[in-house]
């Protein structure tokens, strides 16, 4: 898809000057003396709040938008409430140095300043005898987001060499980001160059050119000072009787072209500044109190000799000193001991007409007695470099052009110049052609004005035609082979998504691919593609089957499905799976299979388990790495296991003992045995049997209802089998005397699953009485057991109740199964009979106990607490 596109050139990149600008805003020097440039019109005003206090070199930083970040004297630093940082310290610069620090921002690393410092000539001594040897050029590092945003010092006096003399200055690298540090090396002809990167000090170069700085100590002094634009380089040297001025290579530091402006007797030359074009040499001499123009636009030494010209001097007023441009163009006069500051207005100008005032800039006021003395601020020149950037382009068809020429806070204050073809003509501050085309195509010739700034440059524009991007080639990918996709149209250059810049490229993962089609570098079009993971879509054709219901234990049953392909493509099944991967299903084999559009195929789910249980999972497909599955078919069904509990037919006699035995079996075919808890319940006529016992498992109940005994009965871990299994016996006596075939029933049975299912075939109780037509009926009553406790005593009485003849015992058991005292007792009466036992509770403890009574024909269990 084309969309208009609006291009915007920033063709005047001030990117070390205007753009920096601010960050020579604030001025800090001499005496107290303090100076904003940050004002509606640029012109200077004094501030109140300067901490400083030395002869000479000096030097402050602002950060982009004018604030002040520190300044300093080359010994100490005041940050921004003029505030001594790292009071401990000290580094090595000098009051008396001409040029004793500078602070530069690193490159590409807002927050990290380096302050560059030379100390005084050792002529000092005569002054100073406990001046030290010299200390050299060093470097000190500050970290400007410490303390709060003030800033700390976090590397101290790094020597770079020794000994320097008191010059020291700065520019920007060729490439617009780094900075070159120039300083002089004492008793040597060599300077020095500073490479300064995002890195920290890369490089440092040396280049041995000019005059050997050597002799007496005071030849140290005087300033040295880069061009605005950093290719011009010249040096006040005291006690000597010229200027030297160089060209610079700002690419590699090197400094060569030597050449000699002479004075013709004048030997006390101390600052040196160039004009914002460089066109223009300032030198002052505080012995003859003078300032002098010379013209370097042309670096010939007759020539510039000649054209030297005194634009101030007077000897009754002060000594002049640091010469120092400032953001507003105009270079501004130390004169010591002064509440003032002279300044050049218009120095790109020659001779006289540069306009030089005496008294120009006021530094006292009520409040501050501030004054100058010999040093103004030393910075990075190149803050006041303006330089064009203007490279030919390429325009596309129908683009909206809007030329910026300058970004800056000062841009009100500008005025512009743009000539193109056809009679273009602009005075604005953008150039703006609206949808370009061929007849906007030419050059185009520029100036911009800014106070003492000038600037000129053209640029050619030509024009070129917008390629058409399209995608073409399958969107859809559901099996591991890559689809191809391509460019429909030709274009110089193509940029896919993928990193590949061929017209075509082979994809194998959905996701979305763009491809950037361009012309001659520039005029481009871009298209999007989104390649999907297609969604495989079976249908099943007959999907009650996968319910299949119940089937028994051990059995096989096949759940046969009919799938068909309605993806509308072919789709790879790499395999089918189970969602929860149940065990009691298996599935036929079905990997890596092509099914065709439209093709019906068969999936076999098998299902048999060993363990009764409710089959529950889903059916799905494995699809290709790049292709998604939404259907799924729920397999479901039961594992069950159908059994039969029988009572054979038993033939017996009064008054005989007999077990009648419960079978059970199981009715699956196939099955495993496998063990279940039941409880099951049988009956018969009350009169012809009574049972005594069982030969496995426990009794539950045992009454008679309405002539009808029903005895119910647990038994544990039985193993039901499909051979079969005596479930238990059902012991007893045979009671009536006439001949009967009594039913023996099975009322119900219940497992420990409701899986597990019985069905019954009831048995007979035949019995038969030749000898005797009635026998005696032998009536019973079951024991029973009573618990009375005996207030204020510590005795308890158990009643016992019964009728039976035989054996009784009496068994008193704690909460924790541990037996505390056990009773016999014989009875050998008939009928009903009443028996006592007493336990004496003064030896137990408070809880919970258990008395349990064995009775010739029953079993009796009571639970009491003792309470004390």
């Amino acid at each position: 898809m084309r969309l208009t596109l609006i291009l915007i050139l920033n063709l005047l990149l001030f990117t070390t000057g205007i753009y920096s600008q601010k960050e020579s805003y604030s001025w800090y020097f001499g005496s107290n003396a303090g100076l904003t440039f940050d004002t509606p019109d640029g012109e200077p005003v004094a501030l109140e709040n300067s901490q400083i206090n030395t002869l000479e070199g000096v030097s402050s930083i602002s950060d982009s938008t004018g604030k002040l970040m520190f300044y300093t004297d080359g010994v100490r630093v005041w940050n921004s409430l003029h505030i001594v940082m790292n009071p401990d310290t000290a580094m090595h610069g000098h009051f008396s140095s001409t040029q004793s620090a500078l602070i530069v921002k690193k490159p590409g690393v807002n927050s990290i300043y380096y302050i560059f410092t030379v100390d005084a000539g050792q002529y000092f001594d005569i002054i100073d005898p406990n001046q030290p040897d010299s200390k050299g050029l060093c470097y000190t590092v500050i970290d400007a987001e410490l303390n709060n945003g003030y800033g700390e010092i976090v590397e101290i006096n790094k020597l770079i060499k020794k000994p320097a003399v008191e010059k020291l200055t700065a520019t920007v690298h060729f490439n617009n980001q780094d900075l070159w540090i120039v300083s002089h090396e004492w008793n040597s002809n060599k300077f020095i160059s500073v490479l300064l990167t995002d890195q920290g000090i890369e490089d440092v170069i040396t280049s041995s050119v000019g005059l050997n700085y050597d002799g007496p100590p005071i030849r140290s002094i005087g300033q040295l000072k880069f061009s605005p634009c950093g290719t011009k380089l010249a040096a006040a040297i005291n006690e000597y009787d010229n200027i030297e001025l160089f060209s610079f290579d700002n690419s590699t530091g090197k400094i060569f072209n030597p050449i000699s402006i002479l004075t013709f007797g004048r030997y006390s030359n101390y600052g040196v500044e160039f004009s914002p074009n460089g066109n223009k040499l300032y030198v002052s001499d505080f012995t003859k109190r003078s300032i002098y123009q010379y013209d370097v636009s042309e670096l010939i030494a007759d020539k510039i000799n000649l054209s030297g010209h005194r634009i101030y001097g007077d000897k009754n007023r002060g000594v002049p000193g640091a010469l120092q441009i400032g953001p507003n163009g105009k270079i501004y006069v130390a004169m010591l001991n002064s509440i003032y500051l002279d300044v050049i207005e218009n120095p790109n100008l020659t001779g006289d007409e540069c306009n030089y005032r005496t008294d120009a800039v006021r530094l006292a006021s009520e409040k501050s007695s501030a004054k100058s003395l010999y040093g103004l601020p030393n910075m990075s020149q190149g803050y006041f470099f303006m330089t064009s950037n203007l490279r030919d382009t390429v325009v596309c068809a129908g683009d909206y052009l809007i030329i910026d020429p300058v970004t800056n806070v000062l841009f009100s204050e500008m005025t512009f110049i743009w000539k193109g073809p056809n009679g273009y003509s602009s005075n604005e501050y953008f150039l703006k052609i609206n949808n370009f085309s061929e007849t906007d195509v030419g050059k185009y010739y520029f100036q911009a004005f800014f106070r003492e700034y000038i600037i000129s440059d053209s640029i050619s524009i030509s024009y070129s035609q917008i390629p058409i991007a399209k995608i073409i080639g399958d969107s859809v990918i559901c099996s591991d082979a890559p689809i191809i996709l391509s460019s429909q149209f030709e274009a110089h250059e193509y940029f896919w998504s993928t990193g590949d810049s061929t017209q075509s490229i082979e994809v194998s993962k959905p996701g979305i691919y763009v491809l950037t089609l361009l012309n001659n570098g520039h005029c481009s079009d871009s298209d999007t593609l989104t390649v999907r993971a297609e969604i495989a879509k079976f249908e099943y054709l007959n999907p009650e089957v996968a319910n299949f219901g119940e089937i028994c234990l051990g059995e096989r049953f096949d759940v046969r499905l009919k799938v068909k392909n309605v993806t509308g493509i072919d789709v790879l099944i790499k395999d089918v799976k189970l969602i929860r991967s149940s065990e009691e299903i298996f599935l036929n084999k079905f990997k890596n299979v092509l099914v065709k559009k439209d093709e019906i195929f068969d999936i076999i789910a098998t299902v048999k388990s060993d363990l009764i249980g409710i089959v529950d999972d889903s059916l799905t497909f494995i699809i290709s790495d790049f292709c998604k599955i939404e259907e799924y078919l729920p397999i479901s069904g039961k594992i069950i296991a159908p059994n039969t509990l029988m009572i054979p037919e038993v033939e017996s006699a009064p008054g005989d003992e007999i077990c009648i035995p419960v079978y059970a079996k199981l009715d699956c075919n196939d099955a495993k045995d496998f063990e279940s808890d039941v409880e099951f319940q049988v009956s018969f006529n009350s009169d012809y049997f009574y049972p005594e016992s069982i030969s496995n498992g426990e009794i539950l109940l045992n009454e008679v209802v309405g002539g009808k005994r029903f005895l119910c009965v647990k038994v544990e871990n039985f193993t039901l089998s499909g051979t079969g299994n005596v479930l238990t016996q059902i012991c007893g006596k045979v009671l009536v005397g006439t001949d009967v075939n009594e039913p023996l029933m099975i009322d119900k049975a219940v497992w420990h699953s409701d899986l597990i299912s019985s069905s019954f075939v009831y048995g007979n109780l035949k019995i038969s009485a030749c000898a005797l037509e009635i026998r005696p009926i032998n009536y019973f009553k079951p024991a029973n057991l009573t618990v009375k406790s005996l207030f204020g005593e510590r005795q308890l009485k158990f009643l016992l109740e019964g009728m039976s003849e035989g054996d009784y015992e009496l068994t008193i058991f704690n909460a924790s199964g541990i037996e505390i005292e056990n009773y016999k007792y014989q009875n050998l009466k008939k009928g009903i009979f009443l028996h006592e036992f007493e336990l004496n509770t003064s030896s137990l403890p408070t809880g919970i106990y258990f008395a349990t009574l064995k009775s010739p024909w029953n079993f009796k269990s009571e639970k009491f607490i003792i309470i004390k």
